[in-house]
């Protein structure tokens, strides 16, 4: 056990026992008092007893700390170094084991106190015993730490890391060519002329080089050192060590230092045979002499005397307006304040033109240190090509043949390393030396490989966990329960580190904020988490991975702790093991009796990381199987059961007291949820999503009272809310609120009052919402129509100022006498709902009304609106709303302009005022809107959409008029509508002069060297589908499409060949073409260079494809599907075409059914993601990259 985990443990007891005191003294003074005593008699002594008694009815923020402090030093015997001796010392891991064991306990024994300290009304006579319990386990832990911390004491010294320094004068490290372009781009920040930025930037301009431990940032700037140091006045390189205290005064004395050193070795370059140090009058015959050690310590030791005038004098004296490099390397950590203030000395002591070059693992220092955004810049793991070629370079000897089979081995190791270049080196000259043999490869594979990243790579790595402070060491560490290169959702995360006890908010905190930090600070300061998808709107990262070696980190530090089981993994799982995590898909043949040991271990939580969501009829996982786990784990916090096809949750569940996580989402046969789940005390979250059978929630549900997540999204079955859903004060999380439904005779269930509940009559009412006033995140209030408008507004949605996102939803399944009734009551149930000013996101689902709420107006800080299947024909006031950026209309029949004339009769409104709408839109869907004609019912054609970048227009063929929109960037999609404006945006130039420089748009955009000033020539991807007759095909400018990188040409049946102006947009990288009659593909496709991706679905009149096909150099994937005669031609080896094609390394050729094509296509399902990703998403593009040589006919 780490000596941290301590740390934790106690950590955790004690804010459990803070919070619980606070939550007692809230409720009853006295019994608060005689719940603590016998625990303060076990942490105090007689005078501390007092303060804390004195405390308890005064400061909670002093108590907390008194605790602390007073337990903390009751536990000062844990021998130091504990986490090393662990391994060498008997005695100490017998001492440590112990405390972990009582420690542990006590944290369950804190786990009951919590939970009954938080009911609404404490039990005092159980809370008593409680505390005599607790302060008899702390009294024990106290003593047998006093007792065997002395009988352990050594006299070893602490763990210290020791980094490499490294000389510039001295050490030579060769530039691998994948650093080549890395150089490049560094080089340029640091030599490029900064005259015009202001005096201070030209006379200190900071570069930083950013990436975690092994991908070579100080082999670059080592290499650019010694390559630029000639050019510099003062060349100064400063290894800055991982415990450095960054302050200014340490910055400075190591310049002098440095300084010095130069000096010294200077002199002993130009005269070693006469030069001697000041002090000693002896001859330096080596650079690593005594002599010159001895120099340095004295130089540390007087600037270390000297005061802050004095110091700053001498390095007024060392630089003395010399042009300066500077390389800090190896930055940990850094303050905006302090790096400002350093920078300012800087500049008042150095010439034009001096620079700083940084190295840190840090994005948070990179950031907080470049004079740019554009001046930090990242190191990256390597992609395949070059991991191979710098792996074989170390591990293969030139000239030699290798071994399909061995090649096959090194791929694996290759693909363990993970881009890695300090373990494909060390793992590459480890394998030099070993014969090259199938069994030799396969056996260091099976065995040696692991052992050489633990004890050669890894503490490299350790470097930036051995840095993190306590409660960040062990949620990195819980991390391992993820597999390699899995996407960690963010929010998930946050709520399994809170289920495990690893998140304490201070107070006013919430756990979710705090865990957000926790985050931010893995990714930003630490390095340790790469960021995959950020909500940019929020700031906030959403998902996040680990580099695959830092992961083997997260399982090296958990150690013991963690057990990742893996497919026909048959060990038993230590009875010390807390987080079980199966990284492969189980099913029914999987044993879990066999897995876990008889001794009811003390796991904490078992993951299902792997898990994946399969139609499949049968239950793979079993109720019998569910209750041993159960029965077996008793001390559970998290419990992941998701996709496992169970039909029935155990009653037993509810023995789980200790539970504070249950993910049971995905699984479809689930109808109901045994009553017994309402006695889990500690349940946090409950994760139901996608159980589209679960009928409905425990009538008890109001018991849950530490339920802070329920998520029951994709629940099509559930027909209510439980009453009592209102009492769960402390929800946050709420997906989904259900309303009853109508009856089958048309007649609606009207929804009722608190006050109106009868015994007989089990309704529930939106009344259940009025005190949940800490929901947070997206809410989606179901089946409208039921509401009585006069009771609308007992929701409460307008103090509900922490939702982000609202979504309204009516139903549709309405008789035609009764449409014009549903609008009106449509109309005033939507106007008692109107949520909190704050609101991000809004969107109306079936609404039937015939106009929007005035209260639209209020929502000041709304960015999305959307409004799906309803029935407006007027849209104001969204038309006044300036804040949006994001607007979506879809399947509106009755909607024939977005903005009507009759709206300026309105004195409020005017055309102007309703113009402003369009300049902070960046994406708009306008979607199934058969009438719709124009943006305004009069054409104003002197006006674009100065910041839109994603524009898609589907089935809306009357379309003919809209504001132009020269500045996309993203993406347009445009099926089965009018190409009028599209046209009309490439011709003329007038509409990007207009918007180019508009107010709102942004200078960077203009300043940017790959803007180019023509309509649409920064578009990347476009898709046209249906619609596009000769004429148009001829009127489209496609030669300005300069930035174009995926085009998609869908059912355009006209089009016989590509359009001849298509071979000007050089820059595509992906080309797919569906359903047309295309008979050819011109020869001048030979012109794509940079195509990577060519797609060919269903054109049955394609008869070849050109000879030029085989100079496509970047080409690696070909997909032909459903094109019969194209198919004959690709056979492999007998098709006509084959010797084309052959070279390229992903190749498909598939032939479908008409029915499976049109599915594919058009199946509306799809829909429900996100419409980008449905037409191409970078991201998700590629879809052949998972094409292994396949060749299907």
């Amino acid at each position: 056990m780490e000596e941290s985990t301590v740390s934790v443990i106690t950590d955790s007891i004690l804010l459990k026992l803070w919070y619980a005191a606070v939550q007692i003294r809230k409720k009853d003074v006295e019994g608060l008092k005689a719940f603590i005593s016998p625990i303060i008699e076990a942490l105090t002594d007689d005078p501390a007893k007092k303060q804390v008694e004195d405390l308890l009815a005064s400061d909670e923020d002093k108590l907390k700390e008194l605790l602390q402090g007073t337990f903390s030093s009751r536990m000062k015997g844990i021998p130091v170094g504990a986490e090393k001796k662990k391994i060498k010392n008997h005695e100490v891991k017998s001492t440590l084991v112990t405390l972990e064991d009582a420690l542990y306990k006590a944290d369950d024994l804190m786990e009951e106190v919590y939970n009954e300290a938080t009911k609404p009304v404490p039990n005092s006579k159980q809370l008593v015993s409680l505390g005599d319990k607790l302060g008899g386990q702390m009294k024990n832990i106290i003593k047998d730490v006093a007792a065997r911390g002395k009988a352990t004491a050594t006299t070893e010294e602490p763990h210290k890391i020791i980094t490499k320094e490294w000389d510039p004068l001295v050490d030579m490290l060769n530039l691998d060519s994948w650093l080549d372009e890395h150089k490049k781009v560094v080089k340029e920040k640091l030599v490029e002329d900064r005259s015009t930025n202001g005096d201070q930037e030209q006379h200190v301009a900071v570069v930083a080089i950013v990436g975690y431990g092994g991908l070579g940032k100080t082999t670059l700037a080592l290499n650019l050192f010694q390559e630029q140091m000639t050019n510099f006045d003062l060349p100064i390189w400063v290894n800055v060590p991982y415990d450095f205290n960054m302050r200014m005064r340490s910055l400075v004395e190591g310049i002098i230092v440095s300084k010095a050193k130069n000096s010294l070795h200077e002199r002993i370059r130009t005269d070693p045979e006469n030069c001697k140090t000041t002090t000693h009058q002896k001859t330096i015959h080596s650079e690593t002499s005594d002599e010159i050690i001895s120099f340095i310590e004295k130089k540390k030791q007087h600037l270390h005397n000297l005061n802050e005038d004095e110091l700053y004098y001498e390095l007024r004296k060392a630089i003395d307006g010399k042009r300066l490099l500077l390389v800090l390397d190896g930055v940990w950590d850094m303050h905006s304040e302090m790096w400002l203030a350093f920078k300012n000395l800087l500049a008042n002591v150095v010439g034009d033109g001096s620079r700083i070059l940084i190295t840190t693992r840090s994005r948070l220092v990179g950031k907080i240190t470049a004079s740019t955004e554009k001046d930090v810049h990242m190191l990256t793991h390597l992609d395949e090509r070059n991991s191979c070629d710098l792996f074989q370079r170390f591990a293969f000897p030139p000239g030699k043949p290798v071994k399909s089979e061995i090649v096959e081995i090194a791929v694996g190791i290759v693909k363990r390393c993970g881009g890695n270049p300090f373990a494909l080196e060390t793992v590459g000259k480890r394998l030099n030396s070993i014969n090259l043999e199938t069994e030799d490869w396969s056996s260091f594979f099976n065995t040696e490989f692991q052992k050489v990243v633990n004890e050669k790579i890894l503490p490299s790595l350790k470097l930036s966990y051995d840095v993190l402070p306590p409660h960040l060491k062990h949620c990195f560490a819980y991390c391992g329960v993820f597999p390699q290169q899995s996407e960690i959702d963010v929010k998930n995360l946050i709520h399994l580190w809170i289920a495990q006890g690893l998140i304490f908010p201070s107070r006013g905190q919430q756990m979710e904020d705090v865990g957000y930090d926790y985050v931010k600070d893995l990714c930003e300061r630490y390095s340790l988490f790469e960021q995959v998808e950020v909500d940019h709107e929020n700031g906030f990262v959403t998902k996040c991975k680990m580099p695959n070696l830092i992961h083997e980190l997260a399982v090296l530090v958990g150690r013991s702790r963690l057990a990742t089981l893996k497919e026909k993994d048959k060990r038993i799982i230590d009875e010390r093991t807390q987080n079980v995590s199966f990284h492969f898909h189980f099913d029914r043949s999987w044993k879990i009796p066999s897995l876990i040991h008889q001794k009811r271990p003390r796991i904490r939580s078992i993951i299902l990381a792997s898990q994946l969501q399969v139609e499949n009829k049968k239950e793979r996982l079993r109720k019998s199987a569910c209750e041993k786990i159960i029965s077996k784990c008793k001390k559970l916090r998290t419990l992941d059961l998701h996709s496992t096809g169970i039909k029935t949750v155990p009653e037993s569940i509810g023995k789980l007291k200790y539970l504070r996580y249950l993910d049971l989402s995905q699984n479809k046969a689930i109808k109901v949820l045994p009553e017994s789940i309402t006695t889990i005390p500690s349940l946090m979250t409950l994760k139901l999503s996608s159980c589209y059978g679960l009928k409905e929630l425990p009538e008890d549900i109001g018991k849950l009272v530490q339920l802070k997540h329920l998520e029951i999204d994709w629940c099509y079955s559930l027909t209510h809310m439980p009453p009592g859903l209102g009492q769960l004060t402390q929800l946050e999380t709420l997906s989904e609120f259900v309303l009853k439904r109508s009856t089958g005779d048309g007649k609606q269930t009207p929804t009722l009052p608190k006050c109106l509940y009868t015994k007989d009559v089990d309704l529930e009412s939106l009344e259940e919402l009025a005190e949940l006033n800490n929901l947070r995140g997206e809410l989606k209030i179901k089946h409208l129509r039921n509401v009585d408008a006069e009771y609308s507004k007992v929701a409460n949605l307008e103090r509900k100022e922490h939702l982000k996102s609202l979504i309204l939803s009516w139903e549709l399944d309405l008789d035609s006498d009764g449409i014009d009734k549903a609008a009106n009551k449509s109309q005033d149930t939507l106007e008692g709902l109107k949520p909190n000013s704050k609101l991000k996101e809004l969107a109306l689902f079936g609404y039937r009304g015939d106009k929007l709420s005035d209260w639209l107006l209020s929502l000041t800080n709304l960015v999305k609106f959307s409004l799906q299947k309803c029935k407006c024909k007027n849209l104001q006031p969204l038309t006044q709303l300036t804040t949006l950026k994001v607007l979506i209309l879809d399947n509106m029949p009755s909607l024939k302009y977005i903005s009507n004339k009759s709206d300026y009769h309105n004195s409020e409104i005017t055309p102007s005022a309703s113009t402003e709408f369009i300049k902070k839109l960046e994406e708009v869907r306008l979607t199934e809107l058969p009438d719709l004609e124009g943006w305004w019912e009069e054409s104003d054609a002197s006006l674009a959409f100065p910041r839109l970048s994603k524009l898609i227009i589907e089935d809306c063929p009357k379309l003919h008029s809209m504001p132009l929109y020269p500045n996309l960037k993203e993406w347009l999609v445009l099926k089965n509508t009018s190409l009028v404006t599209f046209i009309n945006t490439m011709k003329d130039k007038s509409f990007v002069k207009q918007t180019m420089y508009d107010e709102s748009s942004s200078k960077q955009t203009v300043n940017d060297k790959n803007y180019h000033p023509f309509p649409l020539s920064n578009l990347q991807s476009l898709c046209i589908i249906g619609n596009m007759d000769g004429r148009s095909k001829e009127e489209i400018r496609w030669g300005s499409l300069k930035s174009l990188r995926f085009l998609r040409l869908d059912n355009v049946h006209k089009l016989k060949a590509l359009p001849e102006g298509l071979q000007h947009v050089t820059t595509l990288k992906e080309l797919e073409i569906w359903h047309c009659t295309i008979m050819n593909l011109q020869r001048w496709i030979g012109k794509f260079k940079q195509l990577q991706r060519l797609g060919v679905f269903s054109c049955p009149k394609l008869k070849s494809l050109p000879a030029e096909i085989k100079d496509l150099p970047d080409l690696e994937t070909l997909e032909i599907v459903d094109c019969p005669v194209l198919l004959q031609r690709c056979q492999k080896d007998i098709g006509a075409d084959w010797k084309k094609i052959k070279r390229i390394e992903n190749i498909l050729l598939q032939q479908q059914s008409q029915d499976h094509i049109k599915k594919i296509c058009e199946d509306d399902a799809l829909k429900t993601r996100d419409l980008y990703e449905y037409y191409w998403d970078p991201k998700h593009g590629k879809k052949s990259n998972s094409i292994k040589r396949t060749v299907l006919i």
